[in-house]
């Protein structure tokens, strides 16, 4: 069972807003508080162990697919949020501040397991993860005449990812990329957004270009090892955001819609693939498709895979469309 609770004041309506009335719409004052319930681990029956038959030589046997866990629990978000919104002169603007702060505990993942023991994952309550953040969301109509009319609105989100606890009162799991030749290279750390790449810090020739298999010794022993690699960002983006407008002109109209995501970074797996320029050169006797940039690297290994170089910022600005359009007042009579 999940619950929640919410309150609202509509702030415009009190006496003391009367002289506010001429330009101001409404002002609400919310707050709101509850759970929410999450199972999706992608499966049926995730708590229960899975059999199947094998047949061989007229002999049946049952053999175990997946590991029971019957102490598996649902996830739980447990979700505050407290916000503002508006509308001014005649609703002609309006908008919203809204924070927001999610505990989510019981977390459901699918850790990855040894070869060895036989399965290749298993389904568990992992830690504890904290989600703080604002949202901003404005609109506007500026221009209303006859012949013209503008509209506009935009958003923006900014959200701090923070991991508060592991089972078992770990510091740290793998979170399932690998890399190059089946190197882990992102984890869940207490302390760190979730995802985050622990990685080979890379060192740079005068002419910025990167020196394979050279890193920094960040712990100054002498010696390049598991011990110099850290943590450098995670594939979660901190600001996301969007824009919109319209336009129009008697029977005529244009708009438009962006969006965006800023601060996320993802793995460059094709450049780290590719940058073994041995293995460009294929069984079929030709050269794979590359570009200058990854060829100019000179790179001949798989082994520097967990470098920092292949970490690369994936921000972005996206025009999802755009429109125009006319509109026939009386077109089959």
């Amino acid at each position: 069972n999940f619950w929640s609770v919410g309150a609202s004041w509509r702030i415009d309506r009190e006496d003391f807003m009367v002289a506010a009335s001429d330009w101001l719409s409404a002002l609400t004052l919310k707050v709101s508080y509850g759970a929410q319930g999450n199972d999706n681990l992608g499966t049926y029956y995730a708590s229960s162990g899975l059999y199947s038959v094998v047949s061989n030589n007229g002999e049946n046997a049952l053999v175990s697919d997946r590991l029971a866990t019957p102490k598996l629990k649902w996830e739980t978000n447990l979700n505050f949020n407290a916000g503002i919104d508006f509308s001014l002169f005649n609703n002609r603007f309006s908008g919203s501040f809204d924070f927001f702060q999610r505990r989510s505990k019981d977390l459901l993942y699918s850790r990855p397991l040894a070869p060895s023991l036989g399965y290749n994952s298993v389904d568990e309550n992992v830690g504890e993860l904290k989600n703080t953040g604002v949202e901003i969301a404005l609109s506007g109509k500026p221009v209303q005449t006859k012949d013209w009319f503008v509209e506009l609105g935009m958003n923006i989100a900014y959200n701090k990812n923070e991991i508060t606890g592991l089972y078992g009162g770990r510091d740290v799991i793998e979170a399932g990329m690998k890399v190059g030749t089946d190197q882990q290279i992102t984890y869940h750390k207490v302390g760190l957004p979730a995802n985050s790449f622990w990685v080979y810090q890379q060192v740079y020739d005068e002419s910025g270009r990167p020196i394979m298999g050279c890193y920094v010794d960040r712990n100054a022993d002498g010696s390049i090892d598991e011990n110099d690699r850290y943590y450098y960002k995670n594939i979660i983006a901190p600001w996301t955001g969007g824009f919109n407008f319209k336009v129009a002109y008697k029977n005529w109209d244009l708009g438009t819609n962006f969006r965006a995501s800023f601060g996320n970074y993802v793995y460059n797996g094709i450049e780290s693939d590719k940058a073994n320029s041995a293995m460009l050169y294929n069984s079929k006797g030709y050269y794979e498709n590359s570009t200058a940039d990854i060829v100019s690297l000179g790179w001949s290994s798989y082994n520097y895979a967990l470098t920092d170089y292949f970490v690369q910022n994936a921000s972005f600005l996206k025009c999802d469309n755009i429109t125009l359009g006319y509109n026939f007042d009386n077109l089959f009579k």
